[in-house]
């Protein structure tokens, strides 16, 4: 099966040159597509030099999900994969690992890759599982694809385009319109990508937020129950950043006990006059 890799890229040069590099590495060939919104750095330059084929999107008119349709309209492979530019394959058999799926099951529409950092992906390509029948959203939301890594059959694509309206999500929304169609999920094969770049805990808070209202727009439901979704953004707080989380709250401890001696402090000095 013929293969496409499409890269959804804003300046992300320093990554970039290394995802192509290990890409050209891979023992299937496959058609290179950079989706670049509008990149200021070497973006450019460095997917000429690997051949990648750029298709250009305006900064104003960007959403997820029309970056996407670019890329697959200008996608010749039956099979598509979709990373971001900064997530980095894992071996010389990662692309040959999106499509065997595909090759094997002709309901699979989608196949969720392994994200390193992510310890429930590491224990789920052992035991993989085919998501079918009645969607249901946290299900979907944990196990389906994800947009930073994971592959889809270009003709399902035609049939369910992505939502270019939402603002996140539009992977998880795409995989629960196509199992209402009858397709069916892959989750998770062993092709696993790791990210080059850390994410700072706020943005992903935010990002976490922006994701869960995008699905409550689309479908009218709530992924969690309130204090699920509170739990879920701490674990992912310190799942990403551990040091930079448990930083946060001992510089939090401190402020506060100095705080607390400031107010006890003031309590015990006279009222005027000399302290000594």
């Amino acid at each position: 099966m013929k293969i496409s890799v499409i890269i959804r890229n804003r300046n992300e040069g320093a990554h970039l040159g290394h995802v192509l590099h290990a890409l050209s590495l891979q023992d299937t060939p496959a058609e290179l597509i950079l989706v670049d919104n509008a990149s200021e750095d070497e973006s450019l330059r460095i997917a000429a030099r690997y051949g990648a084929k750029i298709v250009s999107i305006d900064h104003n008119a960007f959403t997820y999900g029309r970056a996407l349709n670019l890329g697959l309209r200008a996608a010749s492979g039956e099979v598509c994969v979709i990373l971001s530019a900064h997530s980095l394959p894992v071996g010389p058999r990662f692309l040959s690992d999106c499509a065997k799926p595909f090759a094997e099951d002709h309901r699979v529409a989608a196949v969720r890759c392994v994200l390193a950092r992510q310890l429930r992906d590491a224990l789920r390509w052992m035991e993989p599982e085919l998501l079918i029948g009645s969607p249901d959203v946290p299900t979907v939301l944990a196990k389906g694809p994800l947009a930073s890594g994971c592959a889809i059959r270009r003709s399902v694509w035609e049939q369910v385009p992505f939502d270019e309206s939402v603002e996140a999500n539009e992977e998880k929304l795409w995989a629960l319109a196509v199992l209402k169609r009858g397709h069916a999920i892959y989750s998770t094969t062993h092709a696993t990508f790791v990210y080059l770049k850390g994410i700072r805990p706020l943005e992903l808070v935010r990002r976490e937020h922006r994701e869960r209202v995008a699905i409550l727009r689309a479908t009218g439901l709530m992924a969690a129950r309130p204090r699920d979704i509170a739990a879920d953004l701490l674990r992912a707080v310190f799942r990403s950043a551990p040091a930079a989380a448990w930083n946060t709250i001992a510089c939090g401890v401190v402020q506060a006990y100095c705080r607390l001696r400031q107010s006890h402090d003031a309590r015990r000095l006279p009222l005027s006059g000399s302290i000594y």
